[in-house]
Order: C-alpha cells, then structure tokens, then sequence
C-alpha cells in the first residue's frame, strides 16, 4: 500500500541482472528468459498498482502517463517483443488505470482523457461506430507508444 517512485528501476535492474549473471554462467537464454520476463511483467503490475496508495504524490493525469508512456522503457519494449507479450502488457496496463480511474476523476480537458475513453469505448458492451473511433484515436494517439488496445480492438473488429 506505499508507492516508492525507485520501483521502476529497482525491477529493470533485477531483470537485467540476472540477465547478466545467467549469460555469464552460459545458460542457454531459453532456459531462464520466459521465467525473468514472466516477473518482470509481474513486477510491472505490483508498481501500477503502487500508483493507487495515498502515499503516491502523482496527479491522475501523471499517473496515467507513468502507465502509458514512463514505464514502457526499453527493459519493457525487451520483455514484450522477446517474449510475445504485447496481450499481457495492454491487459496490466488497461487494468491498472481501470482501477485508477474509479477511484479518481478525469477531467474532460486531460491530455490524457484519450485513457478514459478508450476503457470506456472497450468495455462498453454493445459498442456503435463512435465507440470503434474513440478506440481507434486512442490506440493511436501520440502519448500511447505502445498502441494499448490494439490487441483488444484487433480482436473486437474480427
């Protein structure tokens, strides 16, 4: 329940650590790789889920970019592609902000809004064409790098 803004860069430097350390040791990558991946995608949730403590100093709108741009860093970028993981990522982030967003109010002015209408265009159950547009805009806009929602609206549109 306390948010430590070093969560980050702690598990970024755990993964590639043990990177290191399994490399050195000449372990084949296939033996070790999907396991380290699996926590640090693990380790990505438990400091999403950091952003919802009181102790955490961070405007909603600073949150919302932490999740959707600060914490896709190149360890991240690394533990997707390698590990064919863009679904899992796009659902803890999605989670995460979901979270985020009914225990805290967005205004309409936010230049992160985008998060709140894509959540809402997505969950909705019987979506119509403003809501495939809403998706689309937000899967595409400029402060969301890694196209969350894609995967879900991928799905949706087939």
């Amino acid at each position: 329940g306390k948010y430590y803004g070093y969560e980050r860069t702690m598990f970024n430097e755990i993964y590639t650590e043990y990177c290191k350390l399994f490399e050195k040791w000449d372990l084949p990558k296939d033996s070790y790789r999907n396991m380290l991946i699996g926590r640090r995608m693990s380790f990505l949730s438990a400091e999403l889920r950091s952003l919802q403590a009181f102790s955490c100093p961070m405007t909603i709108d600073e949150k919302l970019d932490y999740a959707f741009n600060i914490c896709y860093d190149d360890v991240i970028k690394e533990c997707v592609v390698v590990g064919n993981r863009q679904e899992e990522l796009e659902s803890r982030i999605l989670s995460a902000v979901r979270e985020l967003l009914v225990k805290e109010d967005l205004p309409k002015d936010s230049r992160m809004y985008f998060v709140y209408e894509l959540l809402d265009s997505l969950l909705r159950y019987e979506k119509d064409e403003e809501d495939y547009v809403k998706i689309e805009i937000a899967i595409n806009h400029p402060l969301n790098p890694a196209h969350i929602g894609k995967t879900f609206y991928e799905k949706l549109i087939k």
